[in-house]
């Protein structure tokens, strides 16, 4: 078994927390506004609710 979201967190977020300005959240979880909730109070960042999760996701795959 896996480690779960929180374990993942604690160990990145150490090393980038402070490059990171905002969340961009993409999938279809990104619609629920309790997973902005808990992504905002886990990382004391701003979700962006700006863009839209399906065009992220197509001009993340385009930049890579």
């Amino acid at each position: 078994m896996g480690i779960d979201w929180r374990e993942a967190m604690r160990k990145s977020w150490i090393r980038f927390k402070k490059r990171i300005r905002k969340i961009l959240l993409v999938g279809g979880s990104s619609r629920i506004p309790l997973v902005a909730e808990m992504v905002r109070e886990a990382t004391g960042r701003p979700v962006a609710l700006d863009a839209h999760p399906k065009h992220a996701i197509v001009l993340g795959a385009a930049a890579a």
